[in-house]
């Protein structure tokens, strides 16, 4: 490993790479993106050139043979996850993959075993996670600011051009979909605000017959106790995103839910019995933090946000709830 830095290589050429991820890891301490790979050697040029990154390959396999690239980062379309992670980790490669980790439960848990087997680590790239609103909304949760939780109810929702069918995220042969792209997040927030595992799922969504994934999704997470998490995903709303818990002492509110901008701040709304409060934080690139807390994880064993079990956990309720909108039953969580 490169003298106290995590030299990263990146599967693909995917735009949420270029104009996201690459930008953020040029900007982060203690990182470095040594090489870009795409299966079109022209294209992997062309974007080393355009984002000033050294070396570019006409392969992924080449990428992984490189031996100054100590990590890749995976944005591949969802099916090709499960197969890249395990091939990085044979090669020595620690990993931070694309959300969602896999396409089933039994995929992203065979992801995980392959990397602690070569002795890497592997984390799901769920940004939100690293942003300082979001931890303080976990921190006044876990101490019981608003008493005990209630209901959570999340939304994330953007319109997605109809007739692109060329689009990944209406395709089936790669697991397209509004809760595979963006429900994920909210199934994530809400066991991350519960900070315990749901034993049920519900849920309905309407299907885009000519393809055949979810274009809309509406489900509930059951964590017994009394306490839901209700949710909306889907591809034909202006955009909306938003995050909100409510407790029997009081609610918090994050009006802009998992997004933030890196030039506005963001705002966390808490309100208990006594007063509201309108916590205001930086801007700040959610990306760059991810990627920065990663390279600690790897170089100086900092404890991650995200475990490996996190990931299957995940899949676990996805999986669930795609079973309870097909049967139309409430499915449990075993």
């Amino acid at each position: 490993m490169g003298a106290g830095v995590l030299r990263f290589g990146v599967l693909s050429t995917e735009k949420i790479g270029r104009r996201t991820i690459i930008p953020a890891m040029k900007a982060a301490e203690r990182v470095e993106v040594a090489a870009i790979a795409s299966r079109d050697a022209a294209r992997a040029a062309n974007a080393a050139r355009e984002l000033g990154i050294p070396r570019s390959y006409g392969s992924y396999e080449a990428l992984l043979d490189d031996p100054a690239v100590d990590a890749v980062y995976i944005p591949l379309p969802n099916t090709l996850h499960g197969e890249w992670t395990i091939r990085a980790a044979r090669k020595k490669k620690h990993v931070l993959c694309e959300k969602p980790l896999a396409v089933t439960a039994a995929e992203a848990r065979r992801m995980v075993e392959a990397c602690r087997a070569a002795g890497v680590r592997l984390m799901e790239a769920f940004q939100y996670r690293h942003h300082p609103a979001f931890h303080k909304a976990q921190e006044l949760i876990a101490s019981g600011a608003i008493g005990e939780l209630r209901l959570m109810r999340g939304a994330f929702a953007f319109p997605l051009n109809y007739e692109d069918n060329s689009n990944l995220r209406w395709r089936k042969d790669v697991e397209g979909g509004s809760l595979m792209d963006v429900g994920c997040y909210c199934v994530n927030a809400f066991r991350a605000l519960a900070g315990r595992e749901p034993i049920a799922a519900q849920a309905a969504m309407n299907i885009r017959l000519d393809t055949d994934v979810d274009s809309e999704m509406a489900g509930q997470v059951v964590f017994g106790g009394g306490l839901i998490g209700q949710f909306y995903s889907g591809f034909r709303q202006r955009p909306f995103n938003h995050l909100a818990a409510y407790g029997a002492k009081g609610s918090l509110e994050l009006p802009t839910g998992v997004s933030a901008s890196v030039k506005e701040p963001k705002l966390l709304i808490a309100q208990t019995e006594d007063e509201e409060q309108t916590l205001s934080f930086e801007p700040a690139d959610q990306y760059r933090l991810q990627v920065e807390h990663f390279a600690r994880v790897v170089l100086e064993g900092e404890v991650p946000r995200l475990s490996d079990d996190d990931g299957v956990a995940n899949m676990r309720v996805i999986e669930a709830l795609f079973e309870a909108a097909r049967s139309g039953r409430r499915v449990e969580l075993k």
